[in-house]
């Protein structure tokens, strides 16, 4: 992998990545609420990962992985996929797919249903479903299974192995995978630095949780062993030098050159924040090993 002089870390975030690399570990996990209720967290988490949102340059980033890791597949289950605003985007790439969202909070099913009509797609259903109990889905042909920044919901370890055990369980001998998660900081400093710089562009609720979630997160030994028990044949990345995000994958593909564009096309569409927190992105998952999914 080349690295560019635009993959060096900003001089502003060059003091917390010290930190949080040199200096000793204070943070503890604290699990958050496993299901999301409150409809003014709905209507915040619809708001962020809309077009122009706070968390969009997100779904744009995963949306591009994910598309080379499900290409091919013919039935897609996503594991807590809350208001649907990710796999609404994945839906519209992959019109040929069927796609179905699990999740255990009949508010964000009935948001995500809503967001599905007024997007038009005929594609997508959704379904309300524990994630670590996915036997109403064995048997039912899914051979892709994905899940983006919804893992840490999840109480403890264990449960998280789980996951894991039903993945497989659901999944066919062609299987493709791709989970990704947040993981949490070593350091409580990190958290309020990283709440601080999304403050200005995240609804204060959906910012609220974000802190939380990083507190939630498991940590990247976690991950491992799942991996190695359940998933030997999916390969794992994180963000570098500051292991913040996980993904782990099944070997990806080659997309088709009209598919690539249309990706391009929608990040070119997006307003400069969003393309400047999307290249960041990619540029510490870059740092971390993991192939530009954009390749430009």
């Amino acid at each position: 992998m080349t690295l560019k002089l635009s993959d060096l870390p900003r001089i502003r975030d060059v003091p917390p990545i010290i930190a949080e690399v040199l200096l000793p570990s204070n943070l503890e996990r604290r699990p958050e609420d496993a299901i999301m209720e409150e409809p003014d967290q709905v209507e915040a988490y619809i708001r962020a990962g809309s077009r122009g949102g706070g968390m969009f340059s997100v779904h744009l980033f995963h949306a591009a992985c994910m598309a080379r890791s499900i290409f091919g597949a013919r039935k897609v289950l996503d594991l807590a996929c809350g208001p649907g605003t990710q796999l609404l985007l994945l839906a519209e790439l992959f019109p040929n797919t069927q796609f179905v969202g699990a999740d255990l909070s009949p508010r964000m099913l009935e948001a995500a249903e809503n967001n599905r009509k007024q997007c038009g797609l005929e594609n997508v259903e959704f379904r309300k479903a524990d994630i670590t109990k996915l036997h109403q889905f064995k048997g039912c042909g899914f051979d892709a299974v994905i899940s983006t920044m919804a893992l840490h919901h999840l109480p403890k370890a264990e449960d998280l192995r789980l996951c894991a055990e039903e993945i497989c369980s659901v999944l066919e001998t062609d299987r493709r995978i791709y989970l990704a998660d947040i993981l949490r900081p070593r350091r409580m400093q990190t958290v309020d630095f990283m709440a601080k710089r999304s403050a200005n562009t995240q609804p204060k609720m959906f910012n609220d949780d974000f802190r939380n979630s990083m507190i939630a997160g498991f940590q990247k030994s976690d991950f491992h062993d799942l991996t190695r028990i359940f998933l030997p044949d999916c390969e794992t990345y994180t963000t570098w030098p500051v292991r913040l995000f996980v993904i782990i994958r099944t070997r990806p593909v080659s997309l088709p050159a009209a598919l690539t564009s249309r990706l391009a096309e929608i990040r070119a569409s997006e307003p400069p924040r969003v393309i400047e927190e999307l290249d960041e992105l990619r540029k510490f998952f870059r740092l971390g090993g993991l192939p530009d999914p954009f390749g430009v």
